[in-house]
């Protein structure tokens, strides 16, 4: 398991750094749904990487015997330092780390429940509602179980108008099943603890995340629509945190649009 890890890492970062790049540069010109589904080519590249050589044409080319040769000097490399060991220590204490974040965002009270019907937006009998004073801001709590968590001052501290945008965010990551994508993303990165670039790419398919959430609900409203939901995020943001969690926030995840004069911000909202 670890000598395979191992031998995707030229693969997994050159994929990465390249998303990255694209989240950075240029995801404001293809938009933010088409920038998060190209995360995708991620698990497709190494799924293909793993074939075996002899499925894919041209295989035997001068490429192939150099990747050949890197990972059999990887392999003798990992067999020196006891590489099976040190990367198993790794990955159990990045998973911990990972549990962990994830239940420091649970309750300490108890959640109480919701109707549906009290919200200005329907919502798929599946999904329960819950509130809590604990959280500055809605989320999405579980993995084979979603359920919407609102903040006990969510009617009153936003309009009816802002309250609809909000809650369309969250059941756009509902419909993607994003926790469980987050779920799934956080084992590959525990598997590469070792590599900078998967950390950083972590953030980056995070935000890429948001933003394709935040273009989904935004898509086709007027100028007003945007300013309120913009409005609704600076007020979300003011304490904003960013961790190795599952949970889909809209607070924590959403934490750089804080800055109502940033430009990313004006460019999530459509503002020139």
């Amino acid at each position: 398991m670890a000598s395979w890890i191992l031998s995707q890492q030229w693969l997994l970062s050159l994929l990465i750094a390249m998303l990255v790049l694209n989240e950075i540069n240029t995801s404001r010109y293809l938009g933010g749904r088409l920038s998060y589904a190209l995360w995708l080519i991620v698990p497709l590249a190494l799924l293909l990487n793993s074939l075996p050589q002899s499925l894919i044409a041209g295989s035997a080319g001068e490429m192939t015997h150099y990747i050949i040769s890197i990972n059999e000097q990887t392999a003798q490399l990992g067999e020196l330092i006891s590489w099976q060991l040190v990367w198993l220590i790794g990955a159990v204490m990045v998973s911990g780390l990972c549990i962990v974040s994830t239940a420091r965002s649970r309750f300490k009270s108890q959640l109480i429940p919701l109707e549906s019907f009290q919200l200005p937006v329907a919502l798929p009998k599946s999904l329960k509602v819950l509130e809590s004073a604990e959280v500055a801001g809605p989320m999405l709590i579980g993995v084979v179980s979603p359920k919407l968590v609102l903040p006990a001052n969510f009617s009153s501290s936003y309009s009816d108008a802002q309250q609809k945008l909000i809650i369309e965010h969250e059941l756009c990551h509902y419909q993607r099943k994003d926790n469980l994508v987050n779920a799934l993303f956080l084992i590959g990165l525990s598997c590469c603890w070792f590599n900078p670039i998967a950390w950083l790419g972590y953030r980056s398919f995070r935000k890429s995340q948001e933003i394709a959430c935040d273009s989904y609900v935004l898509n086709n409203k007027s100028v007003d629509a945007r300013l309120d939901y913009g409005k609704a995020l600076i007020n979300c943001a003011q304490r904003a945190q960013h961790r190795l969690c599952i949970d889909s926030n809209y607070t924590r995840a959403t934490w750089k649009c804080g800055i109502s004069a940033s430009r990313e911000a004006r460019q999530m909202l459509g503002l020139k």
